[in-house]
């Protein structure tokens, strides 16, 4: 026996119903939900890299200038960096027990809590200088 084509039947169970629909979307809008989030995470771990990496060149320099004066004077000393206005440094230089070696400590500071500590000693110059054979 042959059955009859019937358009309604087709038409009838074609489509999605009101409840697939919404079930879809819900679960489309908490993916891209969690996507954005992930996103965002990324772009704010991206920053902080960014300030630390520019804080420790930073550092660098203060170090640098530090290690090349002639005489390291013990003391506080702070200031900001003229093209880095976000970003300021602080150098602490105390005597250690061994004579003519001073301890220095360099602390960068910049936007979001970003800091950055550098410890090292450094030999007065006049030492150095005893040093050296010619």
């Amino acid at each position: 026996m042959r059955r009859k084509f019937n358009l309604r039947f087709l038409i009838k169970n074609k489509g999605f119903t009101l409840l697939e629909v919404l079930i879809s979307l819900a679960i489309v809008s908490i993916t891209l939900v969690v996507l954005i989030h992930s996103q965002l995470l990324s772009l704010r771990e991206g920053m902080h890299s960014s300030y630390y990496t520019t804080a420790i060149f930073l550092g660098n320099e203060i170090l640098t200038n530090t290690f090349t004066q002639e005489n390291l004077i013990t003391g506080d000393e702070d200031g900001d960096f003229s093209d880095y206005p976000e970003f300021s440094w602080m150098r602490k230089v105390e005597d250690t027990e061994i004579d003519g070696l001073k301890s220095v400590k360099i602390v960068i500071s910049g936007p979001e809590n970003t800091k950055i500590v550098l410890n090292t000693y450094c030999l007065s110059a006049n030492i150095q200088q005893a040093g050296i054979k010619k």
